[in-house]
């Protein structure tokens, strides 16, 4: 017997009015390995709850998990798989029998650091953005609050439209209607300072043509 789960962005937000009792992210959790991957796991522990008689597994034989996400779905499944295998007590439940990713932003500081750093123009510039706020939400103080460094015109992007109710193709016509396209222009002349003062090694020659799908 094989269950299928799909926790998507829409299924672990507050999207377009769905309510979600648990797993439950008031807002994306970009780069947060531990808060993704807890999602994962609880809805795994559903099924073994909910499990009928023609759901029982051998008892021998832990459940098998396929595990397959793109884009940000992929580091998830990173962030999943790394779970599953170095936790003894989750390594009893699951077994990690495959898994395919693609596209995943796993080394985002050694791949794009210095292409947020040249302010160049990219294709989801609110990408900075979204992570600065699943750090401020789900890891406070392990980064610098991204909200108080906001130019007012960014501010309303930030609050409402983040957490879910607006799409990718959204957010990238809302960042265009002032007129750019590269991510650090939304912030505090100060804390675009304090970022480049925090970029030791900058790269003099970025790839101009980045491409991060945050799905």
């Amino acid at each position: 017997v094989f269950v299928r789960l799909l926790p998507t962005r829409q299924a672990c937000t507050r999207n377009r009015g769905l309510h979600l009792l648990w797993p439950y992210l008031p807002c994306q959790a970009y780069m947060n390995h531990g808060v993704l991957s807890t999602v994962v796991i609880e809805l795994l522990r559903g099924v073994l709850r909910a499990r009928s008689g023609a759901w029982a597994y051998r008892a021998d034989r832990p459940p098998e998990i396929w595990l397959m996400g793109g884009s940000h779905g992929g580091y998830m499944v990173a962030a999943v798989q790394r779970r599953l295998q170095e936790e003894a007590s989750l390594a009893r439940l699951w077994r990690v029998s495959g898994a395919f990713m693609h596209a995943a932003p796993l080394d985002v500081s050694g791949a794009m650091l210095d292409h947020f750093m040249a302010n160049q123009p990219l294709p989801h510039p609110w990408y900075l953005m979204a992570i600065g706020q699943s750090f401020q939400t789900y890891a406070p103080g392990s980064f610098p609050d991204v909200e108080p460094q906001l130019l007012p015109a960014f501010l309303d992007v930030y609050r409402d439209r983040m957490e879910g109710s607006a799409s990718i193709a959204q957010l990238d016509a809302l960042w265009l209607e002032h007129n750019t396209s590269r991510p650090l222009d939304g912030l505090t002349a100060s804390y675009r300072a304090k970022l480049q003062a925090a970029n030791p090694n900058p790269n003099p020659n970025p790839n101009p043509n980045p491409n991060p799908n945050p799905n």
